[in-house]
């Protein structure tokens, strides 16, 4: 689900393209947004859009923020799981290395039972001897 996820938040972005920057002024433009009304004249270079128009192109240009924020958004959390997903495959190649590797002899179980059961054989050995030179005075 992850990888599907990345996949496609990959083939999305990569079709969104950046914004671009907004053009230069042109001289003698208005310098303000000028409501016109039946027969009102204006001493500056413009263009009149319907209303309607005007409505679209800022519920376009706010879509089109939204949908932007959203892919940058799903590309971080991609980012993010991708990025955690490597650091678990380095540390279970380490844990594996180290697996791998044949424990000390010091260090095996087997040793460790053997030390202790000689250690018991010699003070029992020893204990028996003490005990015998004990009852011979």
């Amino acid at each position: 689900m992850i990888w599907g996820l990345f996949l496609a938040t990959q083939s999305f972005a990569n079709d969104l393209p950046l914004r671009p920057e907004p053009p230069m002024s042109v001289p003698g433009e208005c310098s303000e947004t000028i409501s016109l009304a039946p027969g009102v004249s204006v001493d500056c270079t413009a263009v009149a859009l319907p209303l309607s128009v005007a409505a679209d192109l800022l519920a376009t240009e706010k879509w089109a923020d939204h949908l932007y924020s959203k892919s940058s958004l799903l590309l971080a959390e991609s980012d993010y799981e991708l990025q955690l997903a490597e650091w678990r495959i380095e540390f279970l190649e380490t844990e594996l290395v180290v697996a791998q590797q044949p424990i000390p002899v010091l260090q095996r179980v087997e040793t460790h039972l053997a030390i202790g059961l000689l250690g018991g054989v010699i003070v029992t050995v020893g204990a028996g001897w003490a005990l015998s030179e004990v009852s011979d005075e």
